[in-house]
């Protein structure tokens, strides 16, 4: 898909820029976006037993694709407004599927935890804080795919463990 696109684009959403973070040569296609959403969107339509859950994927998404789209083809969406799209994204899949983190098996944070607001801000924080991990290695090929192998394996192993497979 993404070889595909690279001709109908032309400059938009081509970085040609030198930085610490790039280890390409020449010039690269920023709308990786597309393909990862357009991929994820056919595989859980298809394959999604829930469709009410579908929705609420694809409603969650929908700010942090729209603002990383932005970020690919305009190149001048800030830090902080790509930030802040991750946590309304987050915000509204952990409001749409009430999970939250209510137990850490420490007995202070748990107390914390089961006030409302509070469980809210740190799942928000939690999850956000780790999906923009994946930021800080993006424009490294290859690290980013393996280190989302590595994440999913060890979400799927604890699910297993403790019967939450959704």
């Amino acid at each position: 898909i993404l070889l595909s696109l690279r001709k109908y684009f032309n400059d938009i959403g081509i970085d040609s820029h030198i930085g610490a973070q790039k280890i390409h040569k020449g010039k690269a296609l920023r709308v990786g976006s597309i393909p990862i959403f357009l991929s994820f969107f056919i595989v859980t339509y298809y394959f999604s037993i829930d469709n009410k859950f579908h929705l609420i994927l694809f409603i969650s998404l929908l700010p942090v694709i729209l603002i990383g789209l932005l970020e690919d083809i305009t190149l001048i969406v800030s830090v902080f407004i790509r930030l802040l799209a991750i946590i309304i994204s987050v915000s509204i899949l952990v409001i749409l599927t009430n999970s939250f983190l209510l137990k850490t098996n420490l007995s202070y944070i748990d107390y914390l935890l089961n006030i409302h607001f509070i469980s809210l801000v740190i799942t928000v924080l939690g999850i956000s804080i780790a999906s923009n991990s994946f930021n800080f290695i993006d424009g490294l090929n290859g690290l980013t795919s393996g280190l989302s192998i590595v994440y999913l394996l060890v979400l799927y192993n604890i699910c297993l463990e403790t019967n939450e497979i959704e």
